[in-house]
């Protein structure tokens, strides 16, 4: 794996776990 490649896989990781806490608190909020 090349380093640009281990670069871009951490940081599309990190913003799909932020993506993830964005739509989990918003499908929290509108189930309450």
């Amino acid at each position: 794996m090349s380093y640009v490649a281990m670069l871009d896989d951490a940081f599309l990781g990190s913003r799909q776990d932020r993506f993830n806490e964005v739509t989990g608190d918003a499908s929290s909020l509108s189930r309450s």
